[in-house]
């Protein structure tokens, strides 16, 4: 839309959007000059608070910051560890530490590592009937954290018979780790060398076999934070094929390169703020392959701007405040992508229009911000999109 509308609202409701609207002694303008109006942001793939995957931010900091950034929903993530033998304690103690503790609305996945028999069999289905989570993430790799195929091939036809939806972290983990002990043996350990541990062809060999165990199941799948063209290739073959099929990617794999991850000449361990998983990648071409993908199927590429982990043996770094507000850099892309493609698929919306819910617009300014700024920061100090906004 054009700049220097006006967007009348009444009783939660967008009335009507246009220039000059008339308004009357109790009529509340909120003044909006420079700001981008938009829904509010949905990330729906967050990290908060997992003693198997240590967070940079708990439930208050993390909220907080995404509050600051525009995102107004979130869905976290109840982590099962190896040891734990049911899904009952991890959800109480997961509803502990977000209880009163959320500035926006929350929900939660649930991250299966242990998938016994009598968990599939009893637990589940109380998940989803009684409490309402209706999605579980698996892992390809990650020691602590990896299943086998014949654990996924289980949890889908579990998954499938519920009605639930099965997220899938797809990396070759054997590929990976034959890498890692060649990279250690040389001693090459510095943050940059996170990019070259994971090459685009364990993303491709295990993406392609994630989607033939959804296909053996006829169940399904989301791919998360998806960096390869090539990959989202094999989601492609598998939707012409009308298998339910899903890719979901990131910002950083929209804008940033592996180069961000090299040490500056005063700190070499400066890459660390741009470690994720799968890594930045090497090639411009890695990008345009990607938003090839975003602008020919909107409707199967889901676009999240998630931020959440703190930089530890690998882990993912990224800042809640400043994640969405980087796809500004194209706000057009930035209002489908992060706001109204996943507001789309709820039953009131809030997309930017009249007739729509006005309950979560939000407006968003790109302006330098203090890094001691409390009401906006994240615990951590280090963030992707410093530089950017």
């Amino acid at each position: 839309m054009p700049t220097g509308l006006d967007i009348g609202v009444r009783d939660g409701k967008i009335i009507c959007i246009g220039s000059g609207l008339p308004s009357s002694a109790s009529t509340q303008v909120i003044d909006a000059e420079g700001a981008y109006i938009t829904p509010g942001g949905v990330d729906s793939h967050v990290h908060l608070a997992q003693e198997n995957a240590p967070t940079g931010d708990g439930w208050e900091t993390g909220t907080r910051s995404a509050i600051a950034g525009g995102t107004t929903t979130i869905i976290a993530f109840a982590s099962q560890q190896k040891s734990d033998t049911s899904l009952f304690p991890v959800l109480e103690e997961y509803n502990k530490t977000s209880k009163d503790q959320s500035y926006c609305d929350y929900s939660y996945h649930f991250i299966l590592t242990n998938p016994t028999k009598e968990i599939l069999r009893d637990e589940l289905p109380v998940m989803a009937h009684e409490h309402g989570i209706t999605s579980v993430k698996l892992y390809m790799t990650y020691e602590i954290m990896k299943l086998n195929d014949r654990e996924v091939l289980d949890i889908l036809f579990a998954c499938k018979a519920l009605g639930m939806t099965t997220m899938i972290h797809a990396e070759s983990h054997d590929m990976i780790s034959l890498i890692i002990e060649g990279l250690e043996r040389n001693k090459h350990t510095e943050p940059y060398y996170h990019a070259i541990a994971r090459p685009r062809i364990a993303e491709d060999e295990a993406s392609y076999r994630a989607i033939s165990l959804a296909e053996f199941a006829d169940a399904p799948m989301l791919i998360v934070h998806m960096s390869s063209e090539v990959a989202l290739a094999h989601v492609r073959d598998a939707q012409t094929r009308l298998l339910p099929i899903h890719a979901e990617t990131c910002p950083q794999y929209l804008f940033l390169l592996s180069e961000r991850l090299k040490a500056d000449e005063h700190d070499h361990f400066a890459g660390a703020k741009h470690v994720c998983s799968p890594p930045l990648r090497h090639d411009p071409k890695d990008l345009e392959g990607l938003w090839r993908n975003v602008a020919k199927h909107r409707d199967d590429v889901l676009f999240r701007p998630r931020g959440d982990q703190v930089f530890r043996r690998g882990r993912q770094a990224s800042g809640f405040d400043r994640r969405h507000p980087s796809l500004l850099q194209d706000p057009e892309r930035f209002a489908w992508g992060g706001n109204s493609h996943p507001a789309s698929l709820q039953p009131d919306p809030g997309l930017c229009a009249a007739g729509e819910g006005a309950a979560e617009l939000t407006a968003i300014r790109t302006v330098d911000v203090d890094e001691s700024c409390e009401a906006v920061r994240s615990r951590r100090t280090q963030r992707q999109y410093s530089s950017w906004v």
